[in-house]
């Protein structure tokens, strides 16, 4: 598989988390909900600055090669991290390209990505943390390697 070397910009980066859960509204109350899918897919909307006319050539020779491939990129999803993603572009909106400031050029990309498993466990395991008071603010996440689970091996 090929692999996005140019890093998404934070300016106009979006990311919609994929929906596992079929709805089923009814007369009154609340609707019926069910997991029916696994691994639905998330959509991230992106953009990439091209400094220069090589980068613009590669960007566009890049999106013709992997128009209907799997490929790689570094983003960030419901991990909070940059993470190896496995992507595919979304054709219902092909990438458009804006020019700034005579020779940059910034283009908007959208695309499909895979989800990354998260070990459920691991889920429960921080929000009873959260809830018991136990995390405060964001550098109490550190402690979770470093001083609570030292031994983990991770997932």
């Amino acid at each position: 598989m090929d692999e996005m070397k140019f890093c998404p910009l934070q300016e106009g980066y979006s990311f919609t988390v994929g929906n596992d859960v079929k709805e089923q509204e009814l007369a009154g109350g609340l609707p019926r909900q069910v997991k029916q899918f696994v691994g639905s897919i998330h959509n991230v909307t992106a953009q990439i600055l091209l400094r220069d006319q090589l980068e613009r050539q590669i960007f566009w020779a890049f999106w013709r090669i992997n128009q209907t491939k799997l490929w790689w990129w570094r983003l960030v999803l419901d991990n909070g991290d940059l993470e190896d993603c496995v992507c595919q572009f979304n054709n219902s909106t092909v990438p458009s390209e804006t020019l700034i400031e005579g020779r940059i050029r910034k283009i908007q990309i959208s695309i499909r990505v895979v989800p990354i498993k998260r070990d459920p466990d691991f889920d429960k395991w921080l929000i009873e943390q959260w809830q018991n008071g136990k995390l405060q603010d964001i550098s109490d996440l550190e402690k979770i390697p470093n001083v609570w689970m030292p031994a983990a091996t991770g997932v």
